[in-house]
C-alpha cells in the first residue's frame, strides 16, 4: 500500500513538472506570436492537468 502511494506521489510530481514546463512554453509562444492558438493550448493544458490531479488523488486515496 505504501509503495502505491509513493508511485502516485512520484507521478504527481512528474506531472507537475511537465505542466510547469508546458505553461512556460505556451506563455513564451503567446508572447512571441500573440495568436489565439496558444491561448487555446493553455486552456487545454490546464484541463488535462486538473484531470491528472483528480486521477492521482483518487489513486492516493485508494
Amino acid at each position: 500500500m505504501r509503495r502505491d502511494y509513493d508511485i502516485a506521489l512520484e507521478n504527481y510530481r512528474a506531472t507537475l513538472n511537465a505542466f510547469t514546463l508546458s505553461i512556460v512554453t505556451i506563455f513564451a509562444s503567446l508572447i512571441f506570436t500573440g495568436n489565439a492558438i496558444g491561448f487555446l493550448a493553455l486552456i487545454a493544458d490546464i484541463v488535462i492537468f486538473l484531470a491528472l490531479i483528480i486521477k492521482t488523488k483518487a489513486a492516493i486515496k485508494d
